[in-house]
């Protein structure tokens, strides 16, 4: 059973990083936060990030479901960016870190 659950999302995965990679980097980037903001919870308990936010003595101003869902979108959106990671070898994604003419990453 537990080799049936792996093989499949294998496929999950592939399926994803196929449609990451032919829809460019912003766009996946974007949908990667989407996924994660609504899929996430069924991979990372939301309960369990709320949890840690308490235990850090956060604010409680915030909003801790909130706060969950943005940590589970900027999951998705690693797992999205993740296909383009060659690009940012090559220089081919500099032009998208640039802010007001600054350079926000420099070249080592």
């Amino acid at each position: 059973m537990k080799k049936i659950k792996h093989i499949i999302q294998y496929f999950i995965i592939n399926f994803f990083f196929i449609i990451f990679k032919s829809i460019g980097y912003k766009t996946s980037s974007k949908l990667g936060f989407i996924i994660g903001k609504y899929l996430g919870p069924i991979f990372r308990s939301k309960n369990l990030i709320i949890n840690n936010l308490k235990k850090a003595n956060i604010d409680k101003k915030n909003n801790f479901e909130k706060i969950a869902k943005n940590v589970l979108g900027n999951y998705g959106r690693i797992f999205s960016e993740y296909v383009h990671l060659k690009n940012f070898k090559n220089d081919n994604l500099q032009k998208i870190f640039f802010y007001r003419r600054i350079r926000l990453f420099e070249k080592y």
